[in-house]
């Protein structure tokens, strides 16, 4: 006959790790996970959790770490078009894969390499390129909410996936040929963005 485990409330606590945490929130929704919910699905306290993210916030950040992990690195040969092409290629695997992830990713205020280290390399591309700052997130917000709502829909419309993936790509191709037309005189993004801390772009 088999034992139950022990809950959170007696016995030793389950064994459980910091990857365990991250996977269950993101299974539970990474714009609706709660740290007592994650709690409860592992068969731990809250406190348990809270020893390898002490704040919900900790653990989103780890969440949307993993989540970017889905963007490949930028070929160092990359041109502007190849850059933004693979940062978008990354986001549509994100979006699509994560229900809730472009809500979170509208309000999130922390600079982006804590969660996407590689967005250094980016705008370190673009900017060799001869593009600031903000012209590359300008160019990265187009595009990011292009996909975002063409996930948005998918996930409404599941049966639906190649069609709204045409007409994403359409989309996107529309907005890098008129970048293209602008000949690197891009409009520079305005208000709050992601901006990076450490680039060598101005």
């Amino acid at each position: 006959m088999s034992v139950p485990s022990a809950g959170p409330r007696g016995g030793r606590p389950a064994r459980f790790t910091a990857d365990d945490v991250v996977r269950t929130a993101l299974d539970l929704g990474v714009a609706t996970f709660t740290v007592s919910r994650v709690a409860q699905s592992l068969g731990v306290s809250p406190a348990s959790v809270q020893r390898h993210f002490p704040t919900r916030d900790d653990l989103l950040d780890e969440c949307l770490r993993r989540i970017c992990t889905l963007i490949p690195t930028v070929p160092a040969s990359a041109g502007w078009r190849e850059t933004l092409e693979t940062m978008i290629e990354g986001e549509w695997l994100m979006f699509t894969r994560y229900p809730g992830l472009d809500a979170v990713w509208r309000t999130y205020t922390r600079p982006l390499e804590t969660v996407w280290p590689d967005s250094l390399t980016f705008y370190a591309h673009l900017a060799a390129q001869g593009f600031s700052v903000r012209q590359a997130a300008f160019a990265g917000y187009c595009t990011t909410r292009l996909t975002s709502a063409a996930a948005s829909r998918l996930h409404h419309r599941p049966s639906d996936i190649a069609e709204i993936r045409r007409q994403w790509q359409l989309s996107v191709q529309v907005v890098l040929d008129h970048l293209e037309s602008l000949d690197g005189n891009w409009p520079e993004q305005v208000g709050a963005f992601f901006e990076p801390r450490r680039t060598t772009a101005q």
